[in-house]
């Protein structure tokens, strides 16, 4: 399980398996990767759920490409009032970051681009 206590451990963790090409690494530290549903067929002739974050996590490279996680990120910080915070989105090219807090640290939930 991996776990941050702050934003900038979760956007050096995200960049350095970005830049090493490891896309499944941050996959498999998504909270919702865990789930049972995760790998099954969506709808019938869809593909897994899995096979979409993965997806989500190659734009998010790209993304990543154009300006670093950590720059884009620096100086925010986890807020202390909510259990539940998100990077990126609608207006941060369609890349969702969402992250959920639990006993006190915080953890990948998904990662998604919306449309």
């Amino acid at each position: 399980m991996v776990t941050f206590s702050k934003l900038e451990q979760a956007m050096d963790f995200l960049a350095t398996n970005l830049d090493g090409h490891r896309p499944d690494t941050i996959c498999d530290a998504c909270l919702a990767a865990e789930s049972q549903d995760d790998n099954r067929f969506v709808a019938g002739a869809l593909p897994p759920r899995r096979d979409y974050r993965i997806q989500a996590i190659k734009l998010l490279e790209a993304r990543h490409k154009a300006i670093d996680l950590r720059v884009r990120c620096r100086g925010q910080e986890f807020p202390d009032d909510v259990t539940e915070f998100k990077v990126g989105g609608h207006n941060d090219g369609h890349i969702h970051i969402d992250f959920i807090k639990a006993d006190g640290s915080w953890r990948l939930k998904d990662i998604w681009q919306c449309r």
